[in-house]
């Protein structure tokens, strides 16, 4: 029975095609029990940008770098996982794009990077990151709140954006003249003269675009990581205008194209929902068999199911769930009882 089949797919060297036979097959056996990666790394990004923005996607193009006042980097080690990206983010740079990295740690590769056609960088190296911020691990939320706190005691909210565009940001200052600075402090790891200079660089920008990865968004409070720094960029109207934007960079590039191809419980390719009568009736058009109505697991559901001994078959296409899941004795009990 479909409720009894498990498919799980990851990313790395798989092409949007491979993704939607994927996901074809699953629904056409009957199981809604579909997967992806993305559920371990930017699903919080999918949820907190689809409620705050409408759309959970980048807002921006890899060229809006190039040229924009500022780039920052959060969370993120571009120079090791997106030698894509840090080819745009050397052009920027060459622009004048002033770069700010906010990590825990401090990545060599994104202080000074090698670009080995560029003989003067291949020798010497270029230099990336104009300033750091040091936050502590799962100190975003603080870092981002004590910033905007300072943005809007310094005049630097674009008053029109948010008057015309936004809802919602006299709760949002409330909420924030409500919060201690020392709390905010201890928990961000950054002092509050330091989320002043942060907030300096945003408000000098006339143009940004802020880029961020797993670093934000694998926390159990990913999806308010995201948020949060949503409300940065909407204080600030960096969103609907050229070199700015919020770029959320994923692990594989391949992650975005198994998402919108409907490697999701609850979703079919092009964002059509389960859910919704009228778009599985278009899927069942389409592929010419009825599919199931009822809603999927998830990943971790899935081997929370398969645990229980309530998964018969699982199609794991590509990656390794015994080391990617938390509490390993669980999910080898769990696997192990996969018939």
């Amino acid at each position: 029975p479909g409720e009894r089949l498990g498919f799980f797919a990851t990313s790395r060297g798989i092409g949007n095609e491979t993704y939607y036979a994927f996901t074809k097959a699953a629904r056409l056996m009957g199981s809604n029990h579909v997967d992806l990666c993305a559920r371990l790394c930017h699903a919080a990004s999918v949820s907190g940008l689809k409620d705050t923005l409408g759309v959970p996607a980048p807002t921006c193009s890899l060229k809006d770098m190039i040229g924009a006042d500022l780039v920052v980097i959060l969370g993120s080690h571009l120079a090791n996982n997106q030698p894509v990206t840090t080819k745009y983010l050397t052009y920027a740079k060459r622009r004048g794009t002033r770069i700010v990295v906010v990590n825990p740690m401090r990545e060599p590769g994104l202080e000074r990077y090698w670009v080995p056609s560029d003989l003067r960088s291949a020798l010497f190296g270029t230099k990336l990151m104009d300033d750091f911020f040091q936050v502590s691990v799962g100190g975003d939320v603080a870092f981002l709140h004590g910033t905007l706190k300072h943005v809007i005691a310094e005049g630097g909210v674009d008053e029109a954006f948010v008057r015309e565009r936004t809802t919602g940001f006299e709760e949002l200052r409330a909420h924030l003249d409500g919060l201690d600075w020392r709390e905010l402090e201890r928990v961000s790891g950054q002092t509050r003269d330091d989320m002043l200079r942060f907030a300096r660089h945003l408000m000098r920008a006339r143009t940004c675009v802020l880029v961020y990865s797993m670093g934000l968004t694998q926390h159990r409070f990913g999806v308010d990581n995201v948020k949060a720094l949503v409300n940065v960029a909407l204080a600030r109207g960096f969103l609907g205008r050229e070199r700015c934007g919020i770029m959320p960079i994923r692990g594989h590039s391949g992650v975005q194209g198994g998402g919108e191809c409907g490697v999701d419980p609850d979703k079919y390719p092009g964002g059509f929902e389960v859910a919704v009568e009228a778009d599985r009736r278009r899927f069942e058009a389409l592929w010419g068999e009825p599919l199931p109505a009822w809603t999927g697991h998830r990943t971790l559901q899935m081997l929370e199911a398969a645990h229980r001994g309530e998964v018969d078959f699982l199609y794991s296409l590509g990656g390794n769930l015994l080391e990617t899941l938390p509490d390993r004795a669980y999910m080898l009990e769990a696997l192990s009882r996969v018939r």
